[in-house]
């Protein structure tokens, strides 16, 4: 009897030792899982890089601003029968040059307008200054037959009238048969109406550049 119950005491002595082993290995193994492995390095959160800072937006150059402020006018009576189309494109083409320079604000006057209603405009203004256009003929250096106006036979007179005292700012002449080209593309080989126009006009933009020249204002190139 005496041997049984030594022997059950010994056993149960041993089985407690090896739980106790078993739980503290389980134990040392919960408090250090990864014990011998080196954990990997976080990499370093990148500094936040810094925002642009947004450019102004430019603002489109303003156009060019007007600095000249004239009345246009042009004498189209005339006793020499010259044709009514020949004025108009005296008028078109000094207008048009004037206008494409961009430092003038125009203004139309009738086309009928005469030297004294220039004037008595020209007292009437504050700051605008009155052109009067007028197309004749040259009487002594005339080419063409009696009854036959020719295009070389006319020249286009201007005037620039002072705003407040009607005086004469700038004046003169120009003449289309000094922009004939030779061999250039017009219907009609150099002659007839439409090549007559293109002189007058050339002519006519020739009067508009002179007229900014008096004005220290840079016309753009003509053509």
């Amino acid at each position: 009897m005496f041997r049984v119950l030594s022997s059950s005491s010994d056993r149960s002595c041993t089985l407690r030792g090896i739980l106790s082993l078993v739980l503290l290995v389980a134990f040392a193994a919960g408090v250090n899982p990864q014990s011998g492995r080196r954990l990997p390095k976080t990499a370093p959160t990148p500094a936040p890089e810094p925002t642009p800072e947004a450019e102004p937006v430019k603002k489109p150059a303003s156009s060019r601003e007007p600095e000249l402020s004239l009345i246009v006018g042009i004498d189209d009576h005339n006793t020499f029968h010259i044709p009514m189309y020949y004025t108009s494109s005296v008028f078109d083409g000094c207008t048009a040059a004037l206008r494409d320079s961009g430092a003038v604000r125009l203004e139309s006057a009738n086309r009928n307008f005469n030297r004294g209603e220039a004037v008595h405009r020209a007292k009437a203004e504050k700051e605008t200054y009155v052109v009067l256009l007028e197309l004749e003929l040259d009487t002594f250096g005339r080419r063409g037959g009696l009854g036959n106006v020719n295009v070389d036979d006319l020249y286009i007179s201007y005037s620039v009238f002072t705003p407040g005292t009607a005086k004469i700012k700038t004046s003169g002449r120009t003449y289309p048969q000094t922009h004939r080209r030779v061999g250039i593309g017009v219907p009609g080989g150099g002659r007839g109406a439409i090549y007559a126009e293109y002189l007058l006009k050339q002519a006519s933009r020739e009067a508009a550049e002179r007229i900014l020249d008096a004005f220290h204002i840079k016309p753009r190139r003509l053509n």
